[in-house]
């Protein structure tokens, strides 16, 4: 924000497009930066950020529906222009409250669904993680007074999370508080391969090269799979150094605290 300001006049107003990027790339609400620049006596182009909003979400029209990934696409733009998108809590917990916002069965936006149904629940507020950079979505449970819901995957379009679920009590309706409950045993393996591809990423660049980087990845509670580039066949005592270093990390049994280099000198 400091960076966009010093190049503008004297209370000149932060262009709408500057107050965007600082919502869509660093989670910076609108209504922070106008209490940020209220203080300075500056306001925001409002009318700008609107245009960038609404030029972000029809990119983001297109790029899904090219993707030719789900016919129903439009019901999740709609869902989150009326609702907002899902606000994800996982990274401090596997527990929350929420209020289901919306319920889709066959691309089709329902009032409730009962026992035996398969259906997609939007809600406010989630800790359910999504699908997304290789990692695989959670499972778990949703509660409401009036049913439970099996939470068999989570995908996310349109910022907008998507629980599919199967109704194994009673009947979950539209608009009700609901009780959101992770799958801890899951996510705990889930979160131990992904910490994991890290510490391999790491050992593979001490092994290998500062040009080994990640090119694709799959992590989930079984195992994981780390892509990488590397010009020539990696040979069998290079991978053997590879493992020794990663798993010297894994046996450490250290808290995760934040990222920290293998040291090259362990076995």
């Amino acid at each position: 924000l400091d960076d966009e300001l010093s190049g503008l006049p004297d209370g000149g107003a932060l262009p709408g497009a500057a107050a965007f990027k600082l919502y869509d790339t660093y989670g910076f609400p609108l209504d922070l930066t106008q209490d940020a620049l209220r203080e300075k006596g500056r306001e925001v182009d409002v009318q700008g950020f609107d245009a960038a909003m609404s030029e972000q979400k029809a990119k983001a029209r297109a790029a899904w529906a090219g993707t030719g990934a789900a016919g129903d696409a439009k019901i999740w733009f709609e869902i989150a222009e009326e609702h907002g998108v899902s606000e994800f809590l996982g990274y401090d917990t596997e527990t929350a409250e929420g209020v289901i916002t919306a319920l889709v069965r066959d691309g089709a936006a329902v009032g409730q669904a009962g026992i035996g149904e398969t259906v997609q629940i939007v809600v406010n507020q989630t800790p359910f993680y999504a699908e997304s950079g290789g990692q695989v979505g959670d499972s778990g449970i949703i509660r409401t007074d009036t049913g439970t819901a099996e939470v068999t995957d989570v995908k996310k379009a349109a910022g907008v999370f998507i629980h599919i679920a199967k109704i194994t009590e009673g009947t979950v309706i539209k608009g009700q508080p609901a009780k959101l409950e992770v799958s801890h045993k899951r996510r705990s393996a889930i979160r131990a391969n992904h910490s994991a591809t890290h510490l391999l990423h790491e050992a593979l660049r001490l092994v290998l090269g500062d040009h080994v980087a990640q090119k694709g990845s799959l992590v989930d509670p079984t195992r994981l799979r780390f892509d990488i580039s590397h010009p020539k066949p990696i040979a069998p005592e290079e991978m053997a150094q590879v493992e020794s270093l990663a798993n010297a990390m894994v046996l450490q049994n250290a808290p995760v605290v934040s990222p920290a280099p293998i040291n090259p000198r362990l076995p």
